[in-house]
This record gives C-alpha cells, structure tokens and sequence, in this order.
C-alpha cells in the first residue's frame, strides 16, 4: 500500500517509527523531500528498528 501526505518543516520519522513498533511484521519506508529548505532522504522502519536513515541535499527536480 502506498500512501502521500503533507507536513510541515520536516519528515515525520518518530511517527514512522512508533508505526513500526505498533505492526512490527510490516516494513515502513519513508521517501521525501523538502523544496525551500533543499533535503530530501529515505527512512525505513521494522520491527521499531531503523533500517535505512539518509538524508542528503536536494538537487533537481522534486529532490532529483
């Protein structure tokens, strides 16, 4: 299942990661970008565990 949404200012990872503990057998992989302050990144849960944090600079169009 994939899912969009909309937050301000920054990912919402202590969100993904309570998300993960709560259904453990699924993994949760957070994929985003923040045009005006140019980052963008991928963060994985499962299990509570985090499997994958990058965060780098945005370049290109839509984090590119």
């Amino acid at each position: 299942v994939l899912f969009y949404f909309s937050t301000a200012w920054r990912p919402p990872c202590p969100v993904i990661r309570a998300a993960s503990e709560r259904f453990p057998e699924i993994s949760f992989d957070l994929r985003y970008y923040e045009g005006l302050a140019c980052f963008c990144g991928r963060f994985t849960c499962r299990g509570g565990l985090v499997v994958h944090d990058v965060c780098r600079p945005y370049r290109g169009c839509r984090g590119g």
